[in-house]
C-alpha cells in the first residue's frame, strides 16, 4: 500500500503516478518517484540507482518483461527480500528481527506500517528506532499507512484507531 498502491492492477508501471510526477516536474515541484514495485526490484537487482533517463528507460522495458513472466506474489516476495530496511538490514526477515525481535508473520499492522514507513530512506527514517521514540514525520507516516491499509480494506476502521494508540 505505501510503496505502490495500484501493484496488483498495473503491468509493471503505473501511468497515473508518471503522469502526476511529470505535471511536478513541469510545475517546478520537487520530484517524486513514479517507480513500482516491480521497478523499483529491477532497479535493486539488475541496475544501477543513477537518475538516467537510460537507466529508467532499461527498468521500464525489464518491469513489463517480468510482470508477464513472474506472479504478483513471486514479485512482492522478492522484493521484500532484497530491499534495504536500514543500515546493512536487508530483507523483511532481518528487518521484522532487528527492529522487532519478531519473524515476519508475527508483525502486526503497525509494526508492518512502521517498516513501510522506513521506506524509500530507511537510513535517515530509521532514526525513530534509534531514538526508541517515532519522530513526528514517523508517526504522521505510520498513521497514514494505516489509514491506506483502511481505504483498502485491509484493516477496519476501529482496527486503526486501536493501532495508533499502540507504542
Amino acid at each position: 500500500i505505501s510503496e505502490d498502491w495500484a501493484f496488483y492492477d498495473h503491468s509493471g508501471y503505473d501511468v497515473h503516478q508518471i503522469k502526476e510526477a511529470a505535471e511536478e516536474v513541469i510545475e517546478g515541484e520537487r520530484t517524486r518517484g513514479a517507480s513500482t514495485i516491480s521497478q523499483q526490484l529491477v532497479k535493486n537487482l539488475f541496475l544501477s540507482p543513477d537518475k538516467e533517463i537510460s537507466r529508467k528507460v532499461k527498468e521500464l522495458g525489464i518491469s513489463v518483461y517480468m510482470e508477464r513472466n513472474l506472479s504478483k506474489e513471486k514479485i512482492l516476495e522478492t522484493y521484500l527480500n532484497v530491499i534495504e530496511f536500514g543500515p546493512g538490514i536487508y530483507g523483511i526477515k532481518a528487518a521484522a528481527k532487528h527492529y522487532f525481535n519478531k519473524s515476519p508473520k508475527e508483525l502486526n499492522a503497525k509494526e508492518g506500517a512502521f517498516l513501510a514507513m522506513l521506506l524509500p530512506n530507511p537510513k535517515k527514517n530509521s532514526q525513530s528506532f534509534r531514538d526508541k521514540e517515532l519522530t513526528p514525520f514517523a508517526q504522521k507516516r505510520v498513521d497514514t499507512i494505516l489509514k491506506k491499509m483502511s481505504v483498502a480494506k485491509y484493516l477496519r476502521e476501529d482496527q486503526v484507531e486501536k493501532l495508533k494508540k499502540k507504542t
